[in-house]
């Protein structure tokens, strides 16, 4: 799913888009959220709770030791049936109502929960009607908009869904927003993963920034990824999290096949990409060791699906300067990956040399008269192949590197639809 999409929905991001410009992290007050009931609230607030989960949730205590769904033949789905939609039943939508209003008032995470439980219950709904085959995700979003009615401000909504049986739906309330993966699984709608906040600090409020689903060969059923941060307004520059997550009997505590720290620039956005048994997160990041005058760049945090868990792949991303910059920067293992493989073994021990020297000058790159990295770009004979020459020199003085004295040639050949490293060659 595009970022921009989220964008446009969350109201948290929408206000945030006047600080997007600002060039580097600066201090600031930490963002709002409505207190927890007091003492002189509670009795209301518990008046106005939410009911607990049905019987038929996934979160019931019966269900707890359920897993993935067996095959299509032994779990159909109900038979398809024409005509319209029925609306939401009372309940549900009552269910609905009270959850958003306390979600609005509490930073709890049982308001969020309850709404969660309520698209839950709606989507079976759907499903149990008859109704949801004829559907396609504008179709779907529609049903589920209905829960919103006469709600001001209404909460927003994106829906994906992925085969007959998966549903991914992300929702944006005044105070929280949350995305789950349902599927229907054993002959009813279930709750196979759900995120939303952490907790009440800052740092711990989901501001999400992309989020799909992704079926790789071999996975018992759809996985659920999420990149997201926290609201910090005052800057571009945050912490990132990218997670890829499978669906479990505890939605709120989902398997993490990846729950991969970061940082870089959440103004720009964050797409994810999935392609087969691969995915993809594409943001940008401060510069890299080699950094050529830049303060950002775009990188790639990619992985591919082998089977059973998700191994880290090269990275692609960014112009010529930047696949050099990333094959020294990376261990042999992953630079191996973005190099001509007939040309692997010869380059293994050059690559690794020249990491050594950038991780040496690297670190003495904030002293006085400090080391800076230059390139220029060349032909290279053919129109698949590209010539880039490093250069190192300091600052001020302008004198060579010691650590790299000479130019060093790296010429790169295109081959399929990535960039490779065919030869490393530091000028006699």
């Amino acid at each position: 799913m595009h970022p921009a999409r989220l964008l446009a929905f969350s109201p948290m991001l929408l206000g945030a888009l006047g600080a997007c410009a600002a060039p580097a992290p600066t201090a600031a007050s930490p963002g709002t959220r409505a207190p927890l009931p007091t003492a002189t609230t509670a009795a209301t607030a518990a008046n106005a709770r939410p009911p607990a989960a049905p019987s038929e949730s996934p979160e019931a205590p019966g269900r707890a030791a359920e897993g993935a769904s067996a095959s299509a033949a032994d779990d159909p789905l109900p038979p398809a049936r024409p005509g319209p939609c029925p609306a939401p039943t009372t309940a549900v939508r009552a269910l609905y109502t009270r959850a958003v209003a306390l979600a609005s008032q509490s930073a709890a995470p049982e308001p969020t929960r309850a709404i969660a439980e309520a698209i839950r219950i709606r989507l079976g709904e759907l499903y149990e009607s008859g109704c949801r085959p004829s559907l396609d995700d504008p179709g779907i979003l529609a049903e589920l908009t209905r829960l919103t009615e006469n709600l001001e401000p209404a909460p927003k909504l994106f829906v994906q869904s992925l085969g007959a049986r998966t549903v991914m739906v992300i929702h944006h309330g005044p105070q929280a927003s949350s995305v789950a993966m349902y599927g229907f699984q054993n002959g009813q709608m279930r709750t196979r993963a759900f995120v939303t906040d952490d907790g009440p600090g800052m740092e711990e409020v989901l501001l999400l920034l992309d989020a799909t689903l992704f079926q790789p060969a071999g996975a018992p059923e759809p996985l659920l990824v999420v990149a997201n941060t926290h609201p910090w307004m005052a800057s571009c520059w945050r912490k990132l999290r990218f997670r890829v997550l499978a669906g479990s009997a505890n939605p709120h505590a989902p398997t993490a096949l990846l729950d991969h720290p970061g940082g870089g620039r959440w103004c720009e956005g964050i797409t994810i990409q999935t392609e087969g048994d691969d995915v993809r997160f594409l943001y940008e990041d401060w510069a890299g060791p080699l950094r050529f005058g830049e303060v950002q760049r775009p990188r790639a945090l990619s992985y591919h699906w082998d089977g059973h868990t998700l191994e880290r792949r090269f990275g692609f991303a960014g112009a010529y300067q930047h696949l050099v910059e990333d094959w020294l920067a990376e261990a042999w293992p992953l630079a191996s990956q973005a190099t001509v493989p007939t040309d692997a073994p010869r380059l293994a021990a050059i690559h690794d040399d020249l990491a050594a020297r950038v991780a040496r000058i690297d670190a003495v790159a904030s002293q006085p008269d400090s080391p800076a990295f230059s390139f220029e770009l060349f032909p290279a004979g053919e129109p698949s192949r590209r010539r880039v020459v490093v250069y190192c020199a300091r600052i001020e003085s302008e004198k060579a590197c010691t650590d790299w004295p000479r130019p060093v040639d790296f010429v790169l050949e295109l081959r399929g639809e990535h960039w490779l490293v065919a030869d490393a060659k530091p000028r006699p």
